[in-house]
């Protein structure tokens, strides 16, 4: 018989995991688009009830109905384009994890109204805004230094719809992103860690955390750390040796670096970075123990996917002995749909055409291969959306005159394809 797996729509994490975001709010995975419901808020249930909330039911109806869901567009939308999503991602590594058969199980016991007894065994936790940098593509709910941000970018720009983005999002109420604090929350996820094969800590920038590492300590000192998967998302400007002394407890540890290319376009977009300490980091990093995997997930957008064939070779030149060792599966990229403004399709013809050519030579001479890069191409011109064009020059502008720096000095290629 078929397997669901083998399904379309399909993707097992409404079986298996849960994001919280910084707000509170929790969704079906990082990326869905899953509404914010009230009734799926860590700040008024637990884990465990938003687990078997509705919205999940319904999802898990819909992938067993072969109906795909709206929260997982943007994965639908990628894979329409020849592109490996984050929902094969997913389902590859949960059916080697827990093996097909443990997962049509799970499938399986699904009732007729969508609920299923077995609770989530991955939590995806996004513990509060606090964040050292301001990064184009990102806001408030990522960084609370986003707020003064915003507000200086309102007073700059003239496109309404960037006025009142920038106007709302000057808005941030810090006291909206502290779910993180209720030691209730923790208690709970104390209390999963028997079942808990996936634990994912991001934010803002985790490590930056006020109580991280009380709260990295308690699990790798629980007993059940040697059974969990533990991934940090971080943008590699902090590290610690304390905190290398706990991650050795557990049973691996994946570090997954947020570098979107290297030198003075890292720290334009990643603002205000600054590459030296990040390339040191990244040194520490390859030092850390067997136990711990690292690997880098740039974000694909409008101002540096021309580049990304320097940025994979300036990382060669490094000789890391660990970090992305295996190219093909840990030198991820991942490709910006919101604000759509910056997505790659917004990128003229012309400039599209010499990003073609320029990724497959690449990829030609590459001794290592990947389906990535490739797929990557094809999502960029699936689609013309250069309408958008006025409103990413003015964004760029905005941000050079605000932050006082330099987009045409940092992308110059770019900037004569946006600016002629």
């Amino acid at each position: 018989m078929t397997t669901i797996l083998s399904s379309k729509v399909f993707c097992a994490l409404p079986w298996t995991h849960l994001t919280a975001y910084t707000d509170g709010c929790c969704g079906l995975c990082c990326l869905a688009t899953t509404p914010k419901l009230d009734d799926a808020s860590i700040n008024r249930n637990s884990f465990g009830d938003i687990f078997n909330q509705q919205h999940w039911c319904d999802t898990r109806l819909k992938m067993l109905a072969g109906v795909a869901p709206a929260d997982c567009w943007r994965c639908f939308k990628e894979e329409q384009s020849g592109y490996k999503s984050h929902r094969i991602v997913e389902n590859n590594i949960w059916e080697k994890r827990l093996g097909r058969d443990e997962l049509q199980r799970l499938v399986n016991s699904t009732t007729a109204a969508g609920k299923v007894e077995e609770s989530f065994q991955s939590l995806d936790l996004r513990v509060g805004n606090t964040c050292n940098l301001q990064c184009v593509m990102c806001g408030p709910s990522d960084s609370g230094r986003w707020a003064k941000h915003a507000l200086d970018l309102s007073n700059v720009v003239t496109d309404r719809e960037l006025q009142a983005e920038m106007d709302f999002r000057a808005k941030c109420d810090p006291k909206n992103y502290s779910w993180h604090q209720q030691g209730r929350v923790w208690e709970e996820v104390y209390e999963a860690l028997p079942r808990i094969k996936e634990l994912v800590l991001a934010g803002g920038e985790p490590f930056l955390i006020e109580g991280h590492l009380d709260i990295l300590k308690k699990i790798a000192n629980s007993g059940f750390a040697k059974n969990i998967i533990l991934r940090y998302h971080t943008n590699c400007t902090v590290f610690s040796s304390e905190i290398v002394e706990e991650l050795v407890k557990f049973k691996k540890v994946e570090l997954c670096l947020s570098i979107d290319s290297y030198g003075e376009k890292n720290d334009w977009i990643r603002y205000p970075s600054k590459w030296d300490d990040i390339v040191k980091n990244m040194h520490l990093m390859d030092q850390t123990p067997e136990n711990v995997d690292v690997w880098i997930n740039f974000s694909l957008m409008a101002m540096n996917i021309l580049y990304v064939p320097e940025w994979i070779t300036f990382f060669d030149s490094q000789n890391f002995k660990k970090i992305s060792k295996d190219r093909k599966s840990r030198f991820n990229p991942s490709i910006v749909h919101n604000p759509d403004y910056l997505s790659i399709l917004v990128l003229p013809a012309k400039l599209k055409q010499a990003i073609t050519k320029k990724i497959q030579s690449f990829e030609e001479e590459l001794e290592w291969k990947t389906d990535k890069l490739l797929g990557v191409v094809q999502v960029m011109n699936s689609e013309d959306k250069t309408h958008l064009l006025p409103k990413t020059r003015q964004y760029i502008e905005a941000l050079d005159r605000v932050r006082g720096t330099d987009f045409r000095s940092a992308f110059p290629e770019v900037a004569r394809y946006l600016y002629g």
